[in-house]
């Protein structure tokens, strides 16, 4: 009896331990969405932006222009995410198509936003994430799907109240004519997308505060209960 009173404690303990998560789901398009160029008519980049473009897609590079002059894009998105604060996320990523040239490595910051690409956008600090894995390409309209982890940074945005997350990609190519790109999904009139394809997005998934148990969980719990059941009436 001791040995089937164990084993029943160990199932009936296995089942509890072992009921998961369920998961909320969500995908966000972008917000808002721009390039910033830093034009200077000298062989530096003094790091004072001059101009936004809101066009089809976000252009990101850096370098000597053929004339002497010099010239950076960073490109900005911004997502609104006032609606989930004090939730608590599983997984993010941030999903688009784009390419890059080969040699160039860019890299992504995030920041609380205010839900408008402005000039302060180049330079407000920022948490660096990672590079940005787009694949490389011989043609700027030759895109591909690209996705990002950006979890702890977006939690953090989400734990702090932020209404807005702002992220700000730059390049290190030292080649204005190997720019990358990015599709733009907020683009200004006439411009737009090329048709069957998206803006970039952020694919969310959010623990549930109310789990609920997988079939074959449940079927471990029962099993446990039913056995404490015969044990009583084996005792009675």
């Amino acid at each position: 009896m001791c040995k089937n009173l164990l084993l029943t404690i160990l199932l009936l303990s296995a089942g509890i331990i072992l009921v998961p998560q369920a998961y909320a789901f969500s995908t966000v398009d972008v917000y808002k969405d721009a390039y910033i160029d830093d034009y200077d008519r000298a062989a530096t980049i003094d790091g004072v932006p001059d101009s936004i473009t809101n066009s089809q897609a976000l252009f990101i590079g850096n370098g000597i222009l053929s004339n002497g002059n010099a010239l950076e894009a960073r490109g900005i998105l911004t997502f609104d995410i006032h609606s989930f604060a004090g939730q608590t996320l599983d997984h993010a990523s941030l999903n688009g198509m784009g390419g890059r040239y080969s040699g160039q490595i860019l890299s992504i910051y995030s920041y609380s936003g205010n839900g408008l690409v402005d000039l302060s956008d180049y330079n407000t600090s920022a948490y660096f994430i990672g590079n940005l894995p787009l694949a490389e390409t011989n043609s700027l309209m030759d895109v591909a799907p690209f996705e990002m982890d950006i979890t702890a940074a977006l939690q953090s945005l989400i734990d702090s109240n932020a209404q807005y997350a702002e992220f700000r990609i730059s390049s290190n190519a030292m080649n204005p004519y190997k720019d990358a790109v990015i599709l733009s999904g907020e683009a200004s009139s006439p411009f737009s997308i090329p048709e069957g394809q998206i803006g970039s997005q952020l694919h969310l998934t959010f623990q549930d505060s109310n789990p609920v148990p997988e079939p074959a969980t449940m079927v471990l719990l029962g099993s446990g209960l039913i056995g404490i059941l015969g044990l009583r009436r084996k005792i009675i």
